[in-house]
C-alpha cells in the first residue's frame, strides 16, 4: 500500500495500536526517569554515542599497531602500496571521526542520523581543512570564522547532532506534508550547519582542550 509522505504518521499510529512508546513520549519517560542524576544522563549519552563503534575504532587502533610493527621489524615500508592501503583503511576511522560520530549521535538523538553525518562531513570537508591549513579567512555572512581543524574531533558534532535534532523535530511540526521530505532536511542544515561552524565548534574546541591539558602544578 503506497501511503507517500504519510509513513511516520502512519508508523506512529501503528505503534499506538500497539501499545509501543515511541518518539517525544518515549524521551519524555527517559527525562522522568532520569531526571533525578545528571550524571546517569550524561553517561547515558555518551555510551549511546560510543558504544556502536567501540568495535571498530578497538579493530582500526590493532591494524595502526601492527602496521606500526611491521614497519619497525623492516618487513614493510611506508612506500609500499600494501601499508598505504592497510593504512588507509586504519586511520580512515580516526581522520573521518565526526562523520561516523555524527550519524551515532543522529540516531542516539532521535534525529535523522544522515543530517547529523552530513554535519560532521562539513566539518571534515577539504575545503574546510585547507583553509585551516593555509589559514585563509573565512566568513559567514561578513561574520568571521574561527578556523579550527575538525579531523578526529567528538564533542562538536555530538552537540552539532543534538541541536540538529531538536530544530529538525521543531520544524517538523510545523513543515507542510506534500515538501517535508525535503524541506526539514534543507532548513535544519541551513540552520545548524553555520551555528556549528560559528558557536559550538569554537567553544566546544575551547572545552576540549581545557580539559585535555593537566591542572596548574601539574606536568605530564
Amino acid at each position: 500500500m503506497v501511503i507517500g509522505n504519510e509513513v511516520p504518521k502512519v508508523y506512529e499510529a501503528l505503534l499506538d495500536t500497539m501499545g509501543v512508546k515511541h518518539g517525544d513520549q518515549a524521551v519524555e519517560d527517559d527525562q522522568k526517569n532520569e531526571k533525578g542524576s545528571l550524571f546517569s544522563r550524561f553517561v547515558d549519552v555518551i555510551s549511546g554515542v560510543f558504544m556502536p563503534v567501540v568495535g571498530v575504532l578497538a579493530a582500526v587502533g590493532i591494524l595502526k599497531g601492527l602496521l606500526a610493527l611491521c614497519t619497525s621489524l623492516g618487513w614493510m615500508t611506508d612506500q609500499m602500496g600494501t601499508y598505504k592501503i592497510l593504512y588507509a583503511t586504519a586511520d580512515a576511522m580516526f581522520y573521518f571521526f565526526p562523520v561516523i560520530l555524527g550519524f551515532s549521535a543522529g540516531k542516539k538523538f532521535g534525529g535523522n542520523p544522515y543530517l547529523s553525518a552530513v554535519l560532521g562531513a562539513a566539518l571534515v570537508y577539504p575545503t574546510i581543512t585547507t583553509a585551516f591549513t593555509d589559514k585563509t579567512a573565512l566568513s559567514f555572512l561578513t561574520i568571521p570564522v574561527v578556523l579550527i581543524n575538525y579531523t578526529s574531533s567528538v564533542i562538536p558534532i555530538i552537540i552539532g547532532a543534538f541541536l540538529a535534532a531538536k530544530v529538525e523535530k521543531m520544524i517538523s511540526k510545523y513543515a507542510p506534508a506534500s515538501i517535508k521530505m525535503f524541506i526539514v532536511p534543507f532548513l535544519t542544515l541551513v540552520i545548524i550547519s553555520p551555528i556549528v561552524f560559528l558557536v559550538v565548534g569554537p567553544i566546544a574546541t575551547i572545552i576540549s582542550d581545557g580539559l585535555a591539558k593537566p591542572p596548574c602544578g601539574f606536568t605530564s
